[in-house]
């Protein structure tokens, strides 16, 4: 069964640092309200701007690590498994940002499988 945008707190999360203007500033949320907003493709979130045509990834990292510090710092969600890592998370989280195809559903299932929140204890 595949994951479904919703409205809970990772969904909510990842919406809410994307578009946050005191945050990432990704997107618009009058162009993409919450309820149509899991089929945004992050290929077209505001940091795929480049001077190139060829993308490489590299603006990935820091897109990922911004998401990632801003994720903690305003929900403080807790591991979900004890053996996952910060690393591996950060991990996944650069290879959706780098990817053509994945969405903000996507990033929301990653969230959500990585992550605890505090509506889940």
């Amino acid at each position: 069964m595949s994951y479904e945008w919703r409205n809970n707190l990772a969904c909510l999360a990842t919406y809410k640092i994307l578009s946050g203007q005191n945050k990432m500033d990704q997107f618009d949320s009058e162009d993409y309200p919450l309820a149509q907003a899991g089929d945004l493709k992050l290929k077209n979130l505001r940091f795929r701007i480049t001077s190139t045509s060829n993308f490489d990834g590299y603006e990935a990292k820091p897109t990922a690590l911004m998401f990632f510090r801003a994720l903690r710092d305003d929900y403080s969600p807790k591991k979900e498994q004890r053996e996952m890592t910060s690393e591996q998370f950060l991990g996944e989280l650069i290879e959706l940002f780098a990817s053509d195809e994945k969405t903000l559903t996507d990033l929301a299932s990653t969230v959500d499988r990585f992550c605890k929140f505090e509506d889940e204890f």
